[in-house]
């Protein structure tokens, strides 16, 4: 049996590093590493099923239809219904910002309970 560690990561990347986690039936969790990277604005992200956003590290601003943007920061977590279009506008370089999304399938009906504050 193999251990992963969630922080081990290149230092840099001109890239995102997407890598999942767990795929099952109804779900799927993927670690995202950024390092500066956005969402181009003509390209917003619009998907079929919800997804839970879960900051481990770093900072990340996103914008939600027209709403004004969100600042995410280490241990923030945020329920991104389907079919919202929304944008990553910002995320940190030093320390790179890390994400778990969950994500359920349009055919699921995974519910999120946020934890209360």
């Amino acid at each position: 049996m193999a251990v992963s560690n969630l922080f081990e990561y290149p230092n840099h990347s001109s890239e995102e590093i997407f890598q999942t986690i767990l795929q099952a039936k109804d779900a799927k969790v993927e670690r995202i590493v950024s390092y500066g990277q956005v969402t181009p604005k003509d390209e917003p992200y619009d998907q079929d099923c919800d997804e839970l956003v879960m900051v481990l590290q770093g900072q990340a601003k996103l914008k939600l239809n027209d709403q004004d943007e969100i600042l995410l920061g280490k241990g923030d977590i945020l329920n991104i219904p389907k079919h919202t279009r929304h944008w990553v506008t910002h995320t940190s370089l030093q320390p790179p910002a890390q994400v778990l999304n969950l994500d359920g399938n349009k055919h699921s009906n995974i519910e999120y309970q946020i934890l209360p504050k």
